[in-house]
């Protein structure tokens, strides 16, 4: 039963992968500067919201990556420039990962690039993948 495909828009649509794998300077160069803009845009309300509800301990947004060292920042812990450190590094160890299982787990007929330019992966897309 479980072979057995009915209804949906899979008959209605091709489906293809891209996946990107960017220098890991860049990737890592970006990652500290988006974590940076996070903390300087306020956007760690969130992070301090849940540490002043009755989110349960073992709730899965508390693993989310920026939570814990925002709620050390919180707690007096450490400070602000720390936690922004951690976060990115925390950041980075979890891009890695992915980087990893990209390069090695899909089947070879995903799709690879290594292109940060936008219009370069639009156009690859638009005509490697959408064959």
């Amino acid at each position: 039963w479980q072979s057995e495909r009915i209804g949906g828009i899979g008959g209605e649509i091709a489906l293809s992968a891209l996946i990107l794998l960017p220098d890991r300077q860049w990737l890592g160069e970006r990652i500290d500067r988006r974590f940076r803009e996070m903390v300087d845009t306020g956007r760690t309300e969130v992070a301090a919201l849940l540490g002043r509800t009755d989110v349960p301990p073992d709730a899965p947004v508390l693993r989310a990556i920026g939570v814990a060292e925002i709620g050390q920042v919180l707690r007096g812990e450490i400070d602000l420039e720390d936690a922004e450190a951690a976060g990115a590094l925390a950041t980075r160890q979890y891009a890695k990962r992915q980087y990893t299982w990209f390069r090695r787990q899909p089947p070879p007929t995903w799709h690879r690039s290594e292109t940060t330019e936008t219009n370069v992966l639009i156009d690859y897309f638009e005509t490697k993948c959408l064959l």
